[in-house]
């Protein structure tokens, strides 16, 4: 029985030898391909290398380096190495194609976060902007279009002066003669209305310029509706 404990003590000290370090197995010099480790000390061993510390560091030694005794000691087997370096090797570009992975994703999820920060302050400083410029305009439907109503409008912020001619009747000597006037009127378009109105409609709301647009050569300032539409009475849609 105590022969059998001891076969069992030594089997186990001999499995450890590819798990556990191996600090109490000492050199005091090794030389490896030219390099000399002075007080060495054999640390952990795998199929491919052992650590090896020494005065001035920590290095990894492959087996297949070592003197053969060494070899011998460490069990090393020419095809365990190659099959346990390969399995490393892969193991680590996994690892690394993982990591990029995620580190990828978490890119894209930052910038993604970023434009949409990006995009709430944009249309946060734009709805600012649009709330300091909204007031109401009025004026007389003259054109509906696809896109929106081109108004006659007295209203004061929308201005722009643009020529247009009336034709018109007059007496001469008698007789009714056709002539043409030109007079000064005031015109706006209008976009985004909930409805389109008809011409010689009255219309009544809040809005705020965006550029201008141009219908039969008149170019006149673009409004783009915001709120309280209403249809007025023609009497009252300059007011």
């Amino acid at each position: 029985m105590q022969k059998g404990i001891i076969v069992a003590f030594m089997a186990m000290v001999a499995g450890s030898l590819f798990v556990h370090p191996l600090c109490a197995q000492t050199n005091s010099t090794l030389t490896v391909d030219g390099v000399t480790y002075t007080n060495a000390v054999f640390g952990t061993v795998t199929p491919y290398a052992v650590t090896v510390k020494h005065s001035t560091g920590v290095a990894s030694v492959p087996l297949e380096r070592l003197p053969a005794d060494l070899q011998q000691r460490f069990g090393y087997d020419p095809q365990k190495a190659q099959d346990y370096l390969r399995e490393s090797t892969a193991r680590q570009a996994a690892l690394l194609a993982s990591d990029r992975q995620e580190s990828d994703a978490r890119s894209g999820r930052e910038h993604e976060v970023a434009v949409k920060a990006e995009i709430a302050s944009t249309e946060a400083t734009e709805k600012a902007r649009l709330v300091a410029l909204t007031t109401e305009i009025s004026g007389e439907v003259m054109v509906t279009t696809a896109d929106g109503m081109m108004l006659k409008t007295r209203n004061a912020i929308s201005r722009t002066r643009s020529q247009y001619t009336t034709d018109v009747t007059a007496e001469v000597n008698g007789g009714s003669v056709a002539r043409t006037s030109t007079a000064e009127a005031e015109y706006a378009f209008l976009v985004g209305y909930p409805s389109p109105l008809a011409p010689k409609t009255g219309v009544r709301c809040r809005a705020y310029p965006d550029g201008s647009k141009e219908i039969d050569g008149h170019t006149m300032p673009r409004w783009v509706y915001q709120s309280d539409g209403i249809a007025v009475p023609l009497s009252d849609a300059g007011r």
